[in-house]
């Protein structure tokens, strides 16, 4: 059994330990607190690429922040910041 901290990821609903997700934040924009010690809320989502590639939508965000909208620009960075973070991961592990 994984021990540490459990977070819901907001695109699957699936439950990890803290160590298997990417954790964001919003000030303004959505950002990627990968070294997960940002101030504020955050919200957590897998490190499945999968999860990841959903976020581009926009909706899921938007539902999580609770905001009505978040500019394309702000999403593509975002996504942009996941995606090297999962190459990082990927790469790392072989």
């Amino acid at each position: 059994m994984e021990r540490g901290p459990v977070r819901t990821c907001i695109v699957c609903g699936g439950k990890h330990t803290k160590d298997k997700m990417f954790r964001l934040v919003y000030d303004g924009a959505p950002t990627a607190d990968l070294l997960q010690r940002a101030d504020g809320r955050g919200r957590y989502v897998c490190s499945d690429a999968r999860c990841c590639q959903k976020l581009a939508d926009g909706r899921i965000l938007c539902r999580s922040f609770r905001v009505r909208s978040i500019p394309a620009g702000d999403i593509s960075s975002l996504a942009a910041a996941l995606n090297a973070a999962l190459e990082r991961d990927f790469s790392g592990a072989v």
